[in-house]
């Protein structure tokens, strides 16, 4: 079995004095909500397992706060995942070490939502229903696969076990 986190990053601050989009930091809800998100899966015992994020900083924020609650947890920052489509963050997590049982992206929309829309063929429907409903900062979707390695991982192929929202936590995103 294989398991996928796919994981938009909380909510950030909009650009201003010429920062690039790529500089923009997360804002005070958003460092609370990556938090607490971190918390909440620490606490139901989820395993991030190999973490690869993109290099903007809300995501590299993102995934500092959240990390927070997993002592030891470390991230390869991946440029491609900054622009990266639903189909090329699909290819790069095809290339993922078969030794991780479980992995999770740091990343953007439109290609998180749409990815993890993709991959989850199956679970809890309400869940379901709700990610087809926004993927909003901060949110996180865990999706399970029955196959020996990542290469095996196809559109429809997964399971929705979990979709978060910061808005579920009490922290705005």
């Amino acid at each position: 079995m294989r398991t996928l986190y796919l994981f938009r990053h909380a909510k950030a601050s909009q650009p201003a004095g010429g920062a690039t989009d790529h500089a923009r930091p997360l804002t005070r809800e958003g460092v609370t909500a990556a938090s607490r998100m971190g918390a909440h899966l620490k606490g139901l015992g989820h395993d991030l397992g190999q973490v690869l994020c993109s290099t903007s900083r809300r995501t590299v924020e993102t995934y500092e706060n959240t990390a927070r609650s997993y002592p030891g947890l470390e991230a390869s920052l991946d440029e491609r995942i900054y622009e990266a489509s639903a189909e090329q963050l699909l290819s790069l997590v095809r290339t993922l070490d078969d030794g991780e049982r479980s992995a999770t992206v740091v990343g953007h929309n439109p290609a998180m939502a749409e990815l993890a829309m993709a991959l989850a063929g199956a679970g809890d429907l309400a869940q379901l229903a709700a990610m087809a409903q926004g993927f909003s900062p901060g949110s996180i979707a865990r999706i399970d696969f029955d196959a020996e390695r990542w290469s095996d991982i196809n559109p429809g192929g997964g399971t929705l076990a979990l979709f978060v929202t910061p808005n579920e936590l009490g922290a705005g995103g």
